[in-house]
């Protein structure tokens, strides 16, 4: 199907938008995928997009509610369902069932879930080729992210991280701080398993790489942290010193 000229600016200056992470660029990424959808009703990538972007608003605590925004999966959906050939849009659907997954009946079956799905994105991408090897990366440390997430052994996380820090190597210095808020998650769920010190070392280095860190990044070193016994810099982030 051919995208009206009209809805792919929208949707690309939604994405451009969106790359800058703050919540004022966030709410205008919005209104641009918003008026791509109104532009064309069956653009899927705008729903999938527009459905992300939302979830990133929530995740930053930009939008206030203690729940995922209303109607979020199923935006993800429709996305998939308009278009499951294209990777993007089932990528799209893999993220936001993953970071709400613990809001579902059935948290763990759930989450699980998403590792299929991930898996489907990546396979399409692979199949279809119109991946580039930058978002290709991306997708591999999104699956790598759910899978650390739900790990019950150190030797599921280790892949996790050994995944995400291929993506690393392969960075560009355009993309300086790319996957090092995955790294320095992982790392951190690392250090359950393997309770050292030295894996919270590595996910605070990996963090404290991130300049302009937003609000899911603060969240994770405020957690590193306290985990580190250090309360008083933990504070600090918060604001209460």
């Amino acid at each position: 199907m051919t995208t009206p000229n009209k809805a792919f600016e929208f949707y690309l200056q939604g994405f451009k938008e969106h790359s800058h992470m703050t919540r004022r660029r966030n709410l205008l990424a919005q209104d641009m995928f918003k008026a791509a959808i109104q532009e064309d009703r069956k653009f899927a990538r705008a729903y999938g997009h527009l459905a992300y972007t939302r979830l990133i608003a929530w995740l930053n605590g930009w939008d206030p509610s203690p729940k995922p925004p209303k109607g979020l999966r199923e935006m993800a959906d429709r996305a998939v369902a308009i278009d499951a050939d294209d990777y993007d849009n089932l990528w799209s659907q893999a993220g936001v069932h993953f970071y709400t997954a613990k809001f579902e009946p059935k948290r763990a079956t759930s989450l699980k879930a998403c590792i299929g799905l991930f898996d489907e994105a990546l396979a399409i991408a692979r199949s279809k080729g119109n991946a580039i090897e930058h978002n290709l990366d991306g997708l591999q440390v999104d699956k790598a992210d759910a899978q650390f997430f739900i790990a019950d052994s150190r030797d599921a996380v280790d892949q996790a991280i050994r995944i995400i820090n291929g993506a690393i190597s392969r960075i560009d210095d355009k993309h300086p701080r790319r996957f090092l808020w995955s790294l320095g998650w992982a790392q951190y769920e690392r250090a359950f398993f393997t309770e050292r010190r030295t894996d919270l070392l590595q996910s605070l280095e990996a963090l404290l790489s991130i300049a302009n860190p937003d609000g899911a990044v603060l969240k994770n070193l405020i957690a590193t942290y306290a985990a580190l016994g250090w309360l008083k810099a933990a504070k600090r982030v918060v604001g209460m010193d």
